[in-house]
């Protein structure tokens, strides 16, 4: 059989795929990696050939993607692997007519794209599976004419994408699924011009993104989505040129990029998210030549990467952020040629990548940022042939898991203690060449939990304690050859929890031991076989806390000890089938805090102990129906630190720091309130003056990501010298707990 093959996407340890055999035209296929396990999954066209398969996306487990059927046109459809679980999900543009369905987007399991029904234009429109469900946003450019989406992306739970409104031009818009939520942010290129957004990346739930404004050419732009907030971070390539950001990287809360001043060639540069912030580090390649970055990774505030310096070939770097702290780590492959590295992961401090030295092929190797402690771990598929060692990697106990393949085996579960003669298969568990699509790799007590298909019985849970008798398959869920495809695998006291569908219940909690029969459905919530999807899952004072739909009271914060009776509903916050989308769960002092919406006064912050009457909105900063929208939820010594957008009665303040003191003992707190203090001159480009301090006080000051910068003792009448800090925005922390926003010029 001869398979012409596109579209290729991989869902649970199954491949889904377009392919025409000759027969049916170009189809939906699925392959489990065996012959008789790569089948047709629906004739979907049956009447006229091509189904026109494309756009295949993930979406909580479930395939979204684009196809006709031959009466209708190209419209959505998802899919559950079976004949009869392949539907279309709406026939959006009626009859022939195709919808042009486009960027399917994924945020937090509502699918969002952009589609046209004949009447609005190309819009943008969500889904959450259901033919009801599946609905028009907003016509932002109204009547016929197209928004042009594109770029979307999911920043803490909202949606950002460019699109015109008819008006201005391709500019950054923003929705949280409803038609007021759906706003421009700002026009960046004003009037009719285009802002040509791109390389929109999310740092600490701050948008960055280049943009042009027609005077300082593509540079680079951040916005917390407003319009005060979105602004030029700086204009790097100076003047109308472009500086060709990409790769944008946070670690410890600095921005690092790659882009051009025009002087340099493209080099690593850095942000802090002010102008005389954001510099080169360091010109990698002299002169007007490229450095070739790539795979910009963070360890233990290290960034590694891969770059060419014109002498090495491209080899790998680090930096710590200066100059003279950018250095290559080893030249691998000696000469110009370089080692292909990739899979950079980092495990305990310890960075693991894949590479050649010229002499074996791609292998395991692992560094610790020195020359000499660059060094391959084993020659796993021996000589010149790679072991395709994969990204999945996982310490337990100082050990190393990963999978890989030496050639004789297929990609199976290895382990390594970064020794060579430590480094070995654990188990064959799918024989031969196959390999058993190992995923979801979880530590439980020191016990290894996955899933993985041995190709007998689908995608299934497994454990190992890294010996090949201990690694067992737990339990069928899905009896057969079906997969329950357990997924968000979490250790709550030594008691593994995760999601899985057992082919009756549909995609509910379950528990394990790591016994067959300790691994059990804990509770059908949305009974049948729908599914209630729990997400979010977290773990406070041993019991589960989580999201979840039960068909009645939509998306609420539910709670679970292990039993049937002990998970419940903890509130409906937002009465009724509507849902308050709980979002940005956090523990702080075994005090639940987290975001979510009860339809009256829009997404604000909440707590909950885990009782109804304890689950309460602590404050709400957005008066009224507006979202103030909560970002960046961070405890740093008992001080909740988050963004939000704080409007009252007389005034919108826009997005602010907010900071909320977190009792050490909240189990008794009933009343907790946000302090501030007087400060001055504010801002200061020096001195900072405490009005009627009394006492000498230790004080502490953060950046707004949560980094202490400065710490000391201030007395009576006397000032804090702020001279060394950079121009921004910090929080200062006295040692009785009250908090105060300063900024520096």
């Amino acid at each position: 059989m001869v398979l012409y093959i596109s579209n290729t996407i991989s869902i649970n340890g199954i491949i889904y795929f377009s392919a025409s055999e000759g027969v049916y035209g170009k189809e939906l296929w699925k392959s489990d990696g065996t012959e008789s396990g790569t089948v047709l999954v629906k004739d979907i066209n049956s009447i006229s050939g091509d189904s026109s398969i494309d756009n295949l996306t993930n979406v909580g487990g479930i395939l979204y993607f684009t196809a006709t059927d031959g009466v209708n046109g190209t419209e959505l459809w998802k899919s559950d692997g079976t004949e009869s679980g392949t539907v279309m999900v709406k026939d959006i543009n009626s009859g022939s007519g195709n919808s042009l369905l486009d960027n399917l987007t994924n945020v937090d399991d509502v699918l969002y794209f952009e589609a046209n029904d004949g009447i609005n234009g190309e819009e943008l429109w969500k889904s959450d599976g259901t033919e009801s469900g599946t609905v028009m946003v907003k016509d932002i450019n109204s009547g016929s004419g197209n928004s042009l989406l594109d770029h979307l992306i999911n920043v803490n739970g909202v949606l950002y994408f460019e699109a015109t409104d008819g008006v201005n031009g391709l500019e950054l818009w923003k929705s949280d699924g409803t038609e007021s939520g759906t706003v421009m942010v700002k026009d960046i290129n004003s009037g009719s011009g285009n802002s040509l957004l791109d390389y929109l990346t999310n740092v600490n739930g701050v948008l960055y993104f280049e943009a042009i404004d027609s005077v300082n050419g593509t540079e680079l732009w951040k916005s917390d989505g407003t319009e005060s907030g979105t602004v030029l971070v700086k204009d790097i390539y100076s003047g109308s040129g472009n500086s060709l950001l990409d790769h944008l990287t946070n670690v410890d809360g600095v921005l690092y990029f790659t882009a051009t001043n025009g002087v340099n060639g493209t080099e690593l540069w850095k942000s802090d998210g002010t102008e005389s912030g954001t510099v080169l580090v360091k010109d990698i390649y002299s002169g007007s030549g490229n450095s070739s970055l790539d795979y910009l990774i963070n360890v233990d505030d290290v960034l590694y990467f891969t770059a060419n310096d014109g002498v090495n070939g491209t080899e790998l770097w680090k930096s710590d952020g200066t100059e003279s702290g950018t250095v290559l780590i080893k030249d691998i492959y000696s000469g110009l040629y370089g080692s292909s590295i990739d899979n950079l992961t980092n495990v305990d401090g310890v960075l693991y990548f894949t590479a050649t030295d010229g002499v074996n092929g791609t292998e395991l190797w692992t560094s610790d940022g020195t020359e000499s402690g660059t060094v391959m771990v084993k020659d796993i598929n021996s000589g010149s042939s790679s072991s395709s060692s994969s990204s999945n990697l996982i310490n337990i106990n100082s050990v190393l898991y990963f999978t890989a393949s030496d050639g004789v085996n297929g990609t199976e579960l290895w382990t390594s203690d970064g020794t060579e003669s430590g480094t070995v298969m654990v188990k064959d568990i799918r024989s031969g060449l196959y390999g058993s699509t190992i995923d979801d790799l979880t530590n439980i007590n020191g016990i290894l939990y996955f899933k993985a298909n041995d190709g007998v019985n689908g995608t299934e849970l497994w454990k190992s304690d890294g010996t090949e008798s201990g690694t067992v398959l737990v339990k069928d869920i899905r009896s057969g050859s079906s997969s329950s495809s357990p997924s968000d695998l979490i250790n709550i006291n030594g008691i593994l929890y995760f999601k899985a569908n057992d082919g009756v219940n549909g995609t509910e909690l379950w528990t394990s031991d790591g016994t067959e029969s300790g691994t059990v459905l804990v509770k059908d919530i949305r009974s049948g076989s729908s599914s209630s999807s729990p997400s979010d899952l977290i773990n406070i004072n041993g019991i589960l806390y989580f999201k979840a739909n039960d068909g009645v009271n939509g998306t609420e914060l539910w709670k679970s000890d292990g039993t049937e009776s002990g998970t419940v509903l903890v509130k409906d916050i937002r009465s009724g089938s509507s849902s308050s989308s709980p979002s940005d769960l956090i523990n702080i002092n075994s005090v639940l805090y987290f975001t979510a919406s009860d339809g009256v006064n829009g997404t604000e912050l909440w707590k909950s102990d885990g009782t109804e009457s304890g689950t309460v909105m602590i404050m709400d900063v957005y008066l009224g129906l507006g979202n103030s929208t909560p970002t960046n939820l961070t405890n740093v010594g008992n001080i909740l630190f988050f963004s939000a957008d704080y409007v009252t009665n007389s005034f919108d303040y826009g997005k602010e720091l907010m900071a909320l003191n977190v009792p050490s003992n909240t189990l008794n707190t009933t009343n907790t309130v946000l302090k501030s203090i007087k400060v001055h001159p504010n801002p200061t480009t020096g001195n900072l003056y405490i009005e009627a301090l009394k006492n000498n006080e230790s004080y502490t000051i953060y950046t707004l990501l949560g980094k202490r910068v400065l710490t000391g003792k201030v007395y009576p009448n006397e000032s804090i010298d702020l001279s060394v800090l950079q121009t921004g925005i910090y929080v200062l922390k006295l040692e009785n707990g009250i908090t105060k926003k300063i900024i520096k010029k």
